[in-house]
């Protein structure tokens, strides 16, 4: 009931049809689509939507995460841990989707919930850089994601 009385408001009051304007998203969105996947094309898509994903979440973040789950892969054994086990499966899943998925762009808001395990790993990987000073770690890695939104806000071409 509360669907159908907020559509039926936004039609009376905004002129806005849901099922015209949904039907014409979509088509536009089949548009776009890619419709021969050979190898080059899934090389070409899987990491250009790595890159749109890294560029999205901040590189430093997205920096820190790949190379400590890169770190924690290369130590896997019969007999891991969980912690391990999930870094690892961060990159297969990562991995999995560049190349497997068939996501052509818009990985910042399907990937969504890679966030929190990103923000895990990278966490981790900055504190083994800064043993020391955890605290110096959580400012660093604050530091260069603010400088990364800085820069991002300079020379995107944001409309």
């Amino acid at each position: 009931m509360g669907f159908v009385a907020i559509t039926a408001s936004l039609f009376f009051l905004l002129n806005y049809n849901l099922l015209t304007n949904y039907l014409f998203i979509l088509s536009n969105h089949q548009t776009f689509k890619i419709t021969e996947w050979s190898i080059g094309t899934t090389i070409y898509v899987g990491w250009l939507d790595i890159l749109e994903f890294a560029l999205w979440v901040g590189l430093p973040l997205f920096s820190l995460s790949i190379f400590h789950a890169l770190r924690v892969f290369r130590k896997i054994t019969v007999q891991n841990d969980v912690y391990t086990l999930s870094a690892s499966a961060y990159l297969l899943v990562l991995f999995g989707l560049a190349f497997f998925g068939r996501t052509v762009a818009e990985t910042a808001r399907l990937w969504l919930f890679l966030t929190p395990l990103m923000v895990i790993f990278a966490g981790r990987e900055i504190t083994l850089i800064f043993r020391k000073s955890p605290w110096n770690a959580v400012m660093f890695l604050a530091l260069i994601q603010t400088v990364y939104t800085f820069v991002i806000k300079m020379w995107q071409d944001f409309l």
